[in-house]
């Protein structure tokens, strides 16, 4: 039996489930898991809801992915500095 694919109603929702299994992308890589568990699937039905409610906001993600990589930059260089 072929599995069903979701339907949206415009293409914003597309998208938004394109982020939600992103996130569910990244959270299986960084625990260094083989396959998909109930626990990525949980985490991706939690973003996709959040997207369609505005709770969340794709833009604000991004925002904070660079803050965050930015002070891994700042802290990376600082202790290079320091341990000179």
């Amino acid at each position: 039996m072929p599995k069903k694919l979701p339907e949206f109603q415009n293409f914003g929702e597309y998208l938004y489930y394109a982020y939600a299994n992103l996130q569910m992308l990244h959270y299986a890589l960084k625990a260094d898991k083989p396959k998909y568990d109930r626990m990525c699937y949980m985490i991706r039905a939690k973003a996709f809801k959040a997207y369609k409610e505005w709770r969340w906001t794709i833009h604000n993600q991004l925002i904070i992915g660079q803050i965050s990589l930015r002070i891994k930059t700042i802290t990376t260089a600082t202790k290079r500095y320091i341990l000179k």
